[in-house]
């Protein structure tokens, strides 16, 4: 399970930061060398990583950016990892006029995650300058959908919650050129993927074995729908499709009723994806 405050933070920043070409690269919510508290969420892209953490032992919760090569490590210990605002321009104050301008924006803030994220919101375009004009690289980065967006932020926290991270976003068409995303996630023993596909005319979810490759999954043998794996009720055909069809009409935003669906299912898929694939299920 991760911590409230990493759960928070994939609801929070990572649409803004799927926006910017990024996907989840690790949650690290081990305590510090002291034994204090602290959180660490870490984000890479093409070309540069970026971190979210909350330090008790420093008392803030901040972000900070670094080179793609960087070690994931807390960045205030670290030698590559630097505040985005020091890529910017700052206005010719003294110390002590910049100082109390910082805390009286970050106050106006009742969630600090939501000021994290409207600094990157500000500050990121020059820090990702400045961070591939100081250790090199490409200054190009890739644009996430606003479905791949969309399931970031409605479906990764309960995702997280059940030990998931996110393993990749792919917006690319099918092989007839329609629009097609899916975007996957992984465990320690399962994968997860959430499409959109306007061929079937459908937004749904499928599981698989850990060791299925990233496809999407009506496509291919080892990904299977979730209610695969649960008993249906002995009705006929036309009556269950009936049912389902009323359930997700129920749902203004089909998202969050696939995000029910897993709280719903995945308990019986993961045993069911184990005992199919001869995994260790628990």
């Amino acid at each position: 399970m991760t911590s409230e405050f990493s759960r928070d933070v994939l609801a929070i920043i990572s649409p803004l930061l799927a926006e910017l070409g990024f996907t989840l690269d690790e949650i690290d919510d081990t305590p510090d060398e002291g034994g204090r508290p602290q959180y660490v969420v870490y984000y890479r892209s093409a070309d540069c990583k970026i971190q979210i953490y909350n330090s008790w032992r420093e008392g803030e919760i901040n972000c900070m950016i670094a080179p793609a090569d960087a070690v994931n490590r807390f960045g205030l210990r670290a030698k590559k990892w630097h505040f985005l605002g020091r890529f910017s321009e700052q206005p010719n104050l003294s110390l002590e006029q910049l100082s109390d301008l910082a805390q009286a924006e970050l106050d106006a803030y009742p969630n600090r995650l939501e000021w994290v994220r409207d600094r990157i919101v500000r500050y990121y375009d020059d820090a990702h300058r400045g961070i591939l004009a100081k250790y090199g690289g490409d200054q190009s980065r890739p644009m996430a959908s606003e479905f791949s967006r969309d399931v970031l932020a409605i479906i990764g926290p309960l995702l997280a919650e059940l030990g998931f991270t996110l393993d990749e976003i792919d917006d690319s068409p099918d092989e007839g050129g329609r629009t097609q995303h899916v975007v996957y996630y992984r465990s320690a023993d399962c994968k997860i993927q959430i499409y959109n596909s306007w061929r079937e005319g459908e937004i749904n979810c499928m599981i698989a074995p850990l060791t299925a490759p990233n496809g999407f999954g009506l496509r291919t043998k080892t990904w299977h729908v979730l209610t695969k794996f649960i008993d249906v009720p002995d009705l006929p055909l036309p009556e269950l499709a009936a049912i389902a069809r009323a359930e997700y009409d129920a749902y203004e935003n089909p998202l969050e009723w696939v995000r029910d669906r897993i709280a719903r299912y995945y308990e019986a898929a993961h045993k069911g994806i184990l005992r199919m694939y001869d995994g260790a299920s628990s």
